[in-house]
């Protein structure tokens, strides 16, 4: 239960990132 639990938070911690990387992406490309 507990291994399930790290899976889920690292997958919200990188879906995290992802969403701020693509809109500073978006911010310095317009």
């Amino acid at each position: 239960m507990r291994r399930r639990v790290l899976d889920m938070t690292m997958f919200l911690l990188w879906r995290i990132f992802v969403s701020i990387s693509f809109s500073g992406f978006l911010l310095v490309s317009l």
